[in-house]
């Protein structure tokens, strides 16, 4: 079964866990930033990673530090298939299974089924090449949306750049985001980065990461 772990968060060392803030902001000369308060947004994810550098779970939490929803992982099955994460909502209801449907060579594709009515939500493929994710895909069978991710990743394994691709009614939009990483810890993971688009420097995001490791 595909296994997400540190790595294939391009992390290194014993990571007990990573808290990631994500923040609009306009970006100013050499790398400089301002918070965008017109229309701002905040997203907290946090990552718990076992001895073995394998995900147990993500929280997702708002700008105020208010749950979300969390998501636990399940790596008991050998034959690639079942269950493979559950998503619960702020008062811990199950509202999402997502399902390994199979595994051929390096993609992996899942469906994400409605915990109440068992309905099918949407489906998704993910190819990872070295432990990094380098495209995804994903569809929304309510809505017929489908976005693509391909990622571009540099000879440190660092995502250098992410193409987007939005497809409804026979429209297409793509989008084109750009990665510049500002700070490095002790460990050399990277801290904080800025995520921006070359045609709107008024749309980026600012991620800035803390890491805990294990003593």
């Amino acid at each position: 079964m595909l296994i997400t772990t540190t790595k294939t968060y391009g992390l290194t060392g014993n990571v007990e866990y990573v808290s990631e803030k994500i923040e609009k902001v306009t970006l100013a000369k050499d790398w400089n930033y301002t918070i965008d308060t017109k229309e701002p947004y905040c997203f907290i994810s946090n990552k718990y990673f076992n001895r073995n550098g394998v995900v147990d779970s993500v929280v997702y939490l708002n700008k105020d530090s208010i749950l979300l929803s969390k998501v636990l992982y399940n790596y008991n099955n050998d034959d690639n298939k079942g269950i493979f994460s559950i998503q619960y909502n702020n008062i811990g209801k199950k509202i999402y299974e997502n399902i390994c449907v199979n595994q051929e060579d390096s993609i992996a594709y899942f469906k994400t089924i409605n915990a109440d009515n068992k309905d099918i939500e949407s489906k998704s493929w993910t190819k990872i090449v070295n432990n990094k994710t380098v495209w995804q895909k994903s569809e929304n069978v309510k809505s017929k949306l489908i976005s693509e991710w391909i990622y571009k990743i540099d000879n440190n394994g660092q995502d250098i750049e992410i193409k987007t691709k939005n497809s409804f009614d026979k429209k297409q939009n793509i989008n084109i985001v750009k990665i510049k990483y500002i700070e490095y810890d002790k460990c050399g993971n990277w801290t904080k980065r800025i995520e921006f688009n070359d045609s709107d420097k008024n749309a980026s995001l600012v991620k800035t990461r803390l890491i805990k490791y294990y003593e």
